[in-house]
């Protein structure tokens, strides 16, 4: 055990069986004989409020591993008559009782994954770089189930390691990782390490475990799908046959593409009522575009989860707080939003005429095809990505002769190349190029961004300077964003945005808005009071002006 910022981090060791002989079936009951071998620790601390104090109900922790998958369960008591149930869709952020557990599987405080259940069987999951920039748009192959218990609940995960990169390593394997427990009726988050939510650490603070016997394979997929499609309104049938190819070759080299995709049991957009003269920014859902997305992310601001920090205070133990995400949450900025590809179409000549008809403009394109490699290589980490549209077709009238207009698909392609440094503290620089070439214009955009932390994680600055290229005209933006931690309770925060009136991301990144110069300069503390009640203080100032 080591003490970081007066918490303290445990380093244990984790037992290893074949999976046969583990038997576990993920069913919420920890019954099974092969957890009777293994140790369980409650090291839970009360983390918001940020009391650091020892959780007023025990919870049992477990973690046994297999050639197959790490299995973890818990055991956590609480009064049945205080259980909060309420079940949602996946990714759903409200108040109920709920286990979490957050792995690096490189244990070198690079990336993290991390995972939800909540009572009554509701997951979330998603990703987290440093140090604290979640992401919930990555929807992992994982299993899960609860239980209610007479002394409280349970619940079980099953987290295969072939979803995970996993570095080549000599003997045993140092893994990352953290515990979490909601406990809804008391408002209140414990965690193994207790580091507040405030606390300027956490990617690069988790305790650690030794695991051996788990070792990197080569992994292949290939996954055939057809799919027919009648649309009664366009009177029109469609046959699609295609197939998803995926290769991990080496733990650092991933290769992925499609051909003809379908993406038909992708999750639903939510119905969004836009009354505003700007976009709305949808996350993306494809599995074939989230997996390694990471890699593309150049700012902070190309997730809603980092945006989300400031204006919650970091203070998720009141969950119910939605009012905020309507009124002051900011939209994300990014310059390769995935989004694009197979989207609306946005180059199509429609005579002057041709009256199209209603809702034509707003079908989503098919694409001919993907593909994306990402890897690293020493401190270099790389990423390119394509994509090819189908040709368009709408449907339209010529007084009452019915017409199609037809425009050549387009073309996209990013390319990312980051270096990192990591010592004491961390430092990277990188570049990102997009380009979408179409039959009206080609667009293209450069972007050079550099990004340091300190080895305290009190100072995080992130820099991005940009330049678009679309249809011959030249525009330029840039972002600066520095978060000051004097401690885990009080921080500061200096955000900078300048777009100028011809700075153009949106073919395929997002900028809800060009043509103006903005700054916001936060600071917020969580003030505990007690074991059982906080408040929170978060002050923000905002200007913008517009240019003319």
């Amino acid at each position: 055990m080591d003490v970081l910022d007066g918490v303290p981090r445990h380093h244990i060791r984790v037992p290893t069986l074949a999976d046969a002989d583990a038997a576990i079936r993920i069913d919420g009951v920890v019954d099974e004989a092969a957890w009777r071998q293994v140790p369980d620790y409650d090291n839970m601390q009360v983390a918001v409020p940020g009391t650091g104090e020892p959780g007023a109900y025990r919870t049992e922790l477990r973690l046994l591993a297999t050639d197959r998958a790490l299995y973890v369960n818990a055991v956590m008591h609480q009064p049945p008559d205080t259980l909060m149930q309420r079940l949602s869709g996946r990714d759903e952020f409200i108040d109920r009782d709920l286990l979490g557990f957050t792995i690096d599987p490189g244990g070198q405080g690079h990336f993290a994954y991390w995972f939800m259940v909540a009572l009554g069987g509701s997951v979330l999951d998603g990703k987290a770089l440093p140090e604290r920039r979640f992401q919930n748009d990555w929807d992992g192959p994982w299993h899960s189930a609860t239980a209610r218990l007479s002394h409280g609940w349970s619940a079980e995960m099953m987290l295969p390691w072939s979803m995970m990169g996993l570095p080549r390593t000599q003997g045993e394997r140092t893994m990352g990782f953290a515990f979490s427990r909601y406990v809804a009726h008391a408002g209140q988050r414990y965690q193994w390490p207790g580091h507040t939510y405030s606390s300027a650490r956490f990617v690069t603070a988790l305790n650690a475990m030794q695991v051996a016997g788990i070792e990197p394979r080569p992994q292949i997929s290939i996954i055939p799908f057809a799919s027919m499609t009648r649309d009664q309104a366009r009177g029109e049938e469609k046959a699609r046959a295609g197939v998803d190819l995926a290769w991990r070759p080496s733990p650092n080299l991933s290769l992925a593409a499609t051909a003809l995709p379908d993406f038909g049991a992708v999750e639903a957009d939510d119905v969004v009522l836009n009354l505003t003269g700007l976009e709305t920014f949808f996350p993306e859902k494809r599995l074939f575009f989230l997996e390694g997305n990471e890699v593309f992310e150049s700012t902070p601001r190309a997730n809603f989860g980092n945006i989300a920090r400031a204006v919650t205070n970091d203070n998720f133990s009141t969950t119910s707080r939605k009012v905020w995400r309507n009124e002051f949450l900011p939209v994300p900025i990014s310059l390769a939003n995935t989004r694009r590809m197979g989207g609306t179409a946005t180059q199509v000549e429609v005579p002057d005429e041709v009256e199209l008809r209603r809702g034509e403009r707003g079908l989503p394109t098919d694409l001919l095809g993907a593909a994306k490699v990402t890897g690293a290589a020493g401190n270099l980490r790389y990423g390119l990505m394509g994509a090819l549209e189908d040709d368009v077709e709408w449907l339209g009238e010529i007084g009452t002769e019915r017409v199609k207009v037809a425009a050549p698909g387009r073309d996209f392609a990013v390319a990312r190349l980051l270096y990192e440094a990591v010592g004491a503290d961390r430092r990277s620089v990188g570049y990102i190029g997009t380009l979408v070439a179409g039959p009206m214009h080609d667009a293209e955009v450069h972007g050079i961004d550099a990004h340091y932390t300190s080895s305290d994680g009190g100072v995080v600055a992130d820099a991005h300077v940009m330049r678009s290229l679309v249809d011959g005209e030249a525009g330029y933006g840039a972002l600066f964003d520095l978060r000051y931690a004097r401690s885990a309770v009080v921080q500061h925060q200096v955000a900078l945005d300048y777009f100028d009136a011809d700075a153009d991301l949106n073919d395929l990144g997002f900028l809800a808005r060009n043509d103006y110069v903005g700054r916001s300069t936060p600071c917020s503390t969580p003030i505990p009071k007690g074991s059982d009640a906080s408040r929170s203080f978060a002050a923000h100032w905002w200007r913008a002006r517009r240019s003319t």
